[in-house]
Order: C-alpha cells, then structure tokens, then sequence
C-alpha cells in the first residue's frame, strides 16, 4: 500500500428526495456504497494508519 496521492476526477452530484421519511427509515440497498463500508469495516485500522501523525 502506497501514501502517494492520486488524482481523480470531481463528480458534480446533488441530493434528491426519494420519498423516504427521514425518521428511522433505511433508505435503498446501494450496492457501491455497501461496498465502501464493507471495505472500510474490513480493516478497522486503515483510518490511523493513514492519518497524518
């Protein structure tokens, strides 16, 4: 695993109102972001690894 930056691209994105009520409700599957927290769950120590000392 490398700390060097790589560059990306910005996504211009907005918020829309998919109709469901904010109070305890889950919203829709999402399979990508189910993907990220999987990943992010998966190495609980990457967040300190990474963050500058």
């Amino acid at each position: 695993m490398t700390t060097d930056l790589e560059h990306v691209e910005v996504v211009d994105a907005e918020l829309v109102d998919d109709g469901v009520p904010a109070e305890g409700a889950v919203g829709a599957y999402n399979p990508a972001a189910a993907a990220v927290l999987k990943a992010l769950e998966s190495d609980t120590g990457h967040l300190n690894r990474i963050r500058p000392k």
